[in-house]
């Protein structure tokens, strides 16, 4: 029971999920077949599932047809939580309905199922977690010291699903907001409380990664080499701790790199991160400006936002970098007089009349915010 119960702490962290404690959890009690199902009360739709020696095409037609005619569900979902029913206990006239119900006839008998046993381990709303356990003939149906050794493993599983839910939903917002930062073309970096970059974009991953004179990256810390913006950085970060998103103003920091080289710009600005418990933490989002760098605006958006063609979005593209038509003309291998004809094409079609006009109408628009 040791091993079974660590089993199920170690499920919570498994890419596979629960699928590892089922699997042991069959061999403890010679099962047939487990499942752990997360499904509506009312519905019966099945929105999670996990298990061991049960096809997914089995488990799909309990969710669209036979799941309403599970007595043992039944029994299950009308009485007291917190303990484990077996079908050979606790469903009245069991021989008669496996013999006469359509659903012994046509869902338990072609798997070989003679014996369950079932318990909700958790309840959020209309969606129970319940686990499903069955046996064949041989060994017959779950005795009181099964039954009791089940229940012993409630509170664990009651556990371990709500620190699995938790696991996702962390993994999940954190996927979520590197996905978000990276459609930014923008470098930018997020930074909790203690100053640590917990996200990077991959604009500002390619900005530290060229080795910009006067930034880098130290055990995940932003480090700044001149010793007076290091100091102003770490006040503008610890400002952040007692301001809110909503009052939280914008603190500009200008870092010197050298000989030949612009300033690099940092913004830095407090946002609000709210749990899903309503509670929240500040964290502060910093973002790099520079000069030396343009980031180009995506050239499908480009050409779906305005109507253009391949080669005008491909021209635009090179105007917003800072080209000239000479040096794009070269490197296309087209001619001036092509290459003026398609920015005339450009100009009608994004209401513009000059360069400067494109290009900031461009940077304004979502081709060049996102990626």
């Amino acid at each position: 029971m040791e091993a079974l119960i660590g089993s199920i702490y170690e499920s919570t962290v498994a890419g596979s999920g629960f699928v590892l404690f089922l699997s042991h959890l069959a061999a403890h009690f010679r099962l047939r077949s487990a499942q752990l199902i997360v499904r509506n009360l009312h519905s019966h739709a099945i929105r999670g599932a996990w298990s061991s020696h049960t096809d997914a095409e089995w488990i799909q037609r309990y969710a669209d047809d036979y799941g309403r005619e599970d007595r043992l569900a039944h029994v299950m979902m009308t009485s007291p939580s917190g303990r484990f029913y077996a079908s050979n206990r606790d469903i009245p006239d069991i021989d008669s309905f496996l013999k006469h119900s359509r659903f012994a006839r046509e869902y338990l008998a072609p798997q070989g199922i003679a014996h369950a046993a079932a318990a909700t381990i958790h309840v959020e709303g209309s969606w129970h977690t319940q686990l499903f356990i069955q046996r064949r003939h041989d060994p017959g149906g779950f005795s009181d010291a099964e039954l009791a050794e089940l229940d012993r493993l409630l509170p664990h599983l009651q556990r371990a699903v709500l620190i699995h839910q938790r696991l996702l939903e962390s993994r999940f917002d954190a996927l979520a907001m590197h996905g978000a930062l990276d459609a930014f073309a923008t470098p930018v970096l997020m930074l909790n409380q203690l100053g640590k970059v917990m996200v990077a974009n991959q604009a500002a991953q390619a900005v530290l990664a060229r080795g910009a004179p006067g930034i880098s990256l130290e055990a995940g810390n932003l480090l700044i080499e001149a010793p007076d913006s290091e100091r102003q950085l770490s006040t503008y970060l610890r400002l952040g701790e007692s301001v809110h998103a909503d009052t939280a103003s914008p603190r500009t920091l200008r870092i010197q790199r050298g000989a030949g080289l612009s300033p690099l710009t940092l913004v830095v600005t407090t946002v609000r991160l709210t749990q899903h418990d309503g509670d929240g933490i500040d964290a502060s989002l910093v973002f790099l400006f520079d000069p030396d760098l343009r980031a180009a605006p995506d050239p499908a958006m480009l050409a779906m936002l305005f109507g253009l063609s391949e080669a005008e979005a491909a021209l635009t593209v090179g105007l917003c970098k800072g080209e000239s038509l000479e040096t794009l003309a070269e490197t296309r291998n087209v001619t001036l007089n092509t290459l003026r004809t398609q920015l005339k094409s450009v100009f009608n079609k994004t209401g513009t009349r000059r360069q400067a006009e494109l290009v900031a109408r461009v940077m304004g628009s979502p081709a060049y915010a996102a990626r």
